[in-house]
């Protein structure tokens, strides 16, 4: 998947859409696993962590 939608890899022009591959294959996943490490996608991906 790239930035202009989907490209063949061959004929690839366009950058790729690494936001849609972190929100559609990623995201599902972390979201699956990170409630029982007490953790959080977004604050993963933020940067932010809490001190407290």
């Amino acid at each position: 998947m790239t930035l202009a939608g989907p490209e063949p890899l061959q004929a690839r022009h366009a950058p790729i859409d690494y936001e849609h591959y972190v929100g559609k294959q990623l995201q599902p996943i972390a979201d699956g696993i990170l409630p029982f490490l007490r953790d959080d996608f977004s604050a993963l991906m933020s940067g932010q962590k809490e001190l407290f």
